[in-house]
């Protein structure tokens, strides 16, 4: 029964967002209550599933709800086996750095959040408990939770295209999957994310079902590469530069470690995602144009991030003060900008995001805290073949990293990392092979 009422309640999120978006405004109070009532009658080790689910079906204080409750009902449901990993001690050493700026510049008249800070510090503590994650969490479902969340996101989207803008016209008006125009205009909120952001989870979820098939943990049936074709269309029309790199990256380095272990299936997996993205491109003419004018003719194809990189680096190595310290993660981009008025978008890349923040202390913090929990995982198990392949949902993490936002983002980027990172501690995955 109470299995019966949870999919219920999960199916309904999706319902009432779907009407939401695409009908009539549906108060956030009642996906609020849905969303805690999900926590409570999920099964303990689906979770993380549910977790990835809400993420990409909540937005605004939902979000937030989202990712709080998840902290909340993990330490309620593994109280016992949960420990804390070694790590804390350098996820402490950010929040410190970020609750002092929070407290300098408060004083000094600048208007940061504590409840911010909260969220943040919450979330944050979770790349402590990765190691007991790993022991609970159930891999296989958790994906199935990610791979739904994501149709769930296409259809609304889908639906909002649909009855609201003319979908003959999508490559002259809408442009990019996740994207809506005049979005300010029209008063549109919700789930509309950024198209570089669903891209992002796009190739995740191809990435996360090429290694865990490879390690046996899925098997490469109608379910998965139905995932891997919407993943693929959908991030194809995203348009977004970072997934068209991310993805081919990530691609060679599969076909070329299948190769030298010699891994047949992971050849035939290979060439079958190869064809899934040709077919699509082939058999759409408008997509392939697209593609082709934002690739080819376009004036910057960095997305003025070149640019970018030489504003920020240049405030940067001129004030010394920032470059050990930072601003502080919150409104770091309104900061940067009194110095250089040409300032006007986030630094699009996680080095200078957390130089921004927290200077080259914090840098040095966060390098060491990931390189922690990489070294202490049972990736040190494995052949070097293995162990690239199932360090590939993590690398698109951090690839995308490289071109986008992450810790300013932790709503939509911590929870994906999270996963990749259960995964490497899961016995369920490593020991299976």
């Amino acid at each position: 029964m109470k299995k019966l009422l949870f999919y219920l309640n999960v199916l309904l999120i999706f319902l009432l967002q779907f009407i939401s978006e695409v009908v009539t405004p549906i108060p956030s109070a009642l996906f609020a209550l849905l969303c805690v009532t999900a926590f409570l009658l999920v099964r303990p080790s689906h979770i993380m599933g549910l977790y990835l689910y809400l993420i990409l079906l909540s937005s605004g204080g939902v979000l937030y709800l989202v990712n709080v409750m998840f902290f909340i009902m993990v330490i309620i449901y593994f109280y016992n086996e949960m420990t804390m990993d070694n790590s804390i001690v350098f996820i402490l050493g950010i929040i410190i750095i970020e609750s002092v700026h929070v407290l300098i510049n408060n004083s000094f008249g600048l208007d940061e959040s504590i409840i911010k800070l909260f969220g943040f510090s919450i979330c944050l503590l979770l790349f402590g408990f990765v190691r007991s994650l790993g022991k609970v969490i159930d891999i296989k479902a958790t994906l199935n939770f990610l791979i739904f969340g994501l149709l769930g996101f296409t259809m609304i989207t889908t639906g909002i295209y649909l009855f609201k803008y003319s979908i003959s016209n999508y490559f002259t008006e809408i442009k990019r999957f996740g994207f809506v125009p005049y979005k300010t205009e029209d008063g549109i909120g919700g789930l509309i994310i950024n198209p570089n952001t669903l891209g992002k989870y796009c190739a995740f979820v191809i990435a996360s079902i090429l290694a865990l098939s490879s390690f046996r943990k899925i098997k490469l049936n109608i379910w998965y590469i139905f995932a891997l074709g919407v993943a693929a269309v959908v991030g194809l029309l995203t348009l977004s530069r970072t997934f068209l790199l991310v993805m081919a990256l990530v691609m060679l380095i599969y076909l070329f470690t299948s190769v030298g272990a010699r891994n047949i299936f992971s050849i035939f997996t290979f060439i079958a995602v190869i064809l899934i993205f040709i077919i699509i491109l082939y058999s759409n003419e408008g997509l392939y144009d697209s593609l082709y004018n934002r690739i080819f003719e376009t004036d910057d194809i960095s997305g003025s991030r070149f640019l970018i990189y030489s504003q920020y680096t240049a405030i940067l190595f001129s004030h010394f003060s920032i470059l050990l310290f930072g601003v502080g993660m919150q409104n770091y981009m309104e900061k940067f900008s009194e110095l250089d008025n040409l300032i006007n978008q986030s630094t699009h890349n996680v080095l200078l995001e957390v130089l921004s923040s927290w200077g080259v202390i914090g840098l040095l913090i966060v390098i060491i805290l990931f390189s922690l929990i990489i070294m202490q995982s049972k990736v040190k198990k494995l052949k070097n073949s293995k162990r690239i392949i199932i360090l590939l949902p993590f690398l698109v993490v951090v690839l995308s990293a490289f071109f986008g936002q992450f810790f300013i983002s932790y709503y939509h980027t911590f929870s994906i990392t999270i996963f990749s990172l259960v995964i490497l501690y899961s016995d369920g995955v490593i020991n299976h092979d």
